[in-house]
Order: structure tokens, then C-alpha cells, then sequence
């Protein structure tokens, strides 16, 4: 084959043999438009992650569905964006995951969707912001601390809401109060 050459793609066919028709989906950039939720494991595209809305950023938290789902906040998130917003929005998701971070203030600004090739479940993962509480926390642990130098004390987060989660962060930042770690004598028995 010549460089610049044109080549015919393959048809991609089912199980059944009928051809598949490959759509090339465009990226929603208005949280009310639907978008498509699912992604079949026969469909050649279906190895990559796609954006279905939205852009990335490094400044957003990311949080897959298939982590929410055994939770009842997020059921229950999602029966409330069901009354609110039509499925398969951002705005729906928007408002099951400020339900299920007891807040206002998520704003939703990425949505991937992706299948997992080993069990052929589509999923989707969520890229936002929000306003989180570390008022009181208890997640953080004394076991997983350090102080480098003459820096200031860190310690792991393990709070799974938090944009902070698995990162060590500083014990004294302006959001966090007086509390016990999660590995604290008096709370662990």
C-alpha cells in the first residue's frame, strides 16, 4: 500500500452476523441534551473510553458509576433526578450526585463513558467539581502521616467523597477541625 493511499475500513459484524452500524457519536456540551449511556462490547469502538460530554480537566474530581451504585445515597439520587431531569443528561447526573454528596454546589463537566471488555458492562465516569465538607472529619489516619524536614504534618485521606481521597493532605488546613482519625483507640474496637 502507497503512503496517502485510501483503504476500505471492515464492516464489523454482531453475533448474528448482521453488520453493526458504527455511529460517531459528538460530544454534548449542554448538560439538558441526552446522550448515549451505552456502549455494547461487540462494537469496535467499544476498547476505547469515549467523551460523551464535556472536556477534561486535571482540576476535576472523577468518580466512576459502577463505585456508586452499591450506595443508597446514589439510588436514591438517582429516583430524585429521575422527578427533576430527563435521563441521560448531565443535569440528570448533576443532581444525583449533589444527593449523594449532600450538597448544592456539584457541577458536572465531564462524562466518559467506556465498557469493560472482561464482563461487556458499559460504564460512565463522572468529572466535577464541588464544595466538600472536611468540617469534623474522621478519615483521616494517624498510622498513614508524615512530616518531611520541618514541613507540615500530612496524613492520607480515605474519605471516598472527597476530591482529596488516597492523597495526603495537610492535618492543618483551614477546612478541617479538631476531630479523630479514623484509626484513633477510642473508635476503633
Amino acid at each position: 500500500m502507497m503512503y496517502g493511499e485510501k483503504t476500505k475500513e471492515r464492516a464489523a459484524f454482531d453475533i448474528f452476523g448482521r453488520p453493526i452500524e458504527q455511529r460517531i457519536e459528538r460530544v454534548v456540551l449542554d448538560k439538558e441534551a441526552v446522550f448515549g449511556t451505552f456502549l455494547h462490547y461487540s462494537d469496535p469502538t467499544a476498547r476505547k473510553e469515549r467523551t460523551v460530554f464535556g472536556a477534561a480537566s486535571d482540576e476535576l474530581f472523577y468518580n466512576y458509576d459502577d463505585r456508586l451504585l452499591g450506595e443508597k445515597k446514589w439510588t436514591a439520587g438517582l429516583k430524585i433526578a429521575t422527578a427533576q431531569a430527563v435521563p441521560a443528561t448531565a443535569r440528570f447526573y448533576e443532581i444525583a450526585l449533589n444527593h449523594f454528596h449532600d450538597t448544592d454546589t456539584v457541577d458536572l463537566k465531564h462524562i466518559i463513558l467506556g465498557c469493560n471488555m472482561s464482563n461487556g458492562c458499559s460504564y460512565l465516569v463522572f468529572g466535577y467539581t464541588y464544595d466538600y465538607a472536611c468540617d469534623g472529619c474522621r478519615y483521616w489516619s494517624k498510622q498513614c502521616a508524615q512530616s518531611i524536614g520541618c514541613s507540615p504534618m500530612e496524613a492520607l485521606c480515605f474519605n471516598p467523597c472527597s476530591p482529596k481521597y488516597q492523597r495526603m493532605t495537610l492535618l492543618g488546613c483551614e477546612k478541617r477541625q479538631a476531630g479523630q482519625s479514623v484509626d484513633d483507640p477510642d473508635l476503633v474496637r
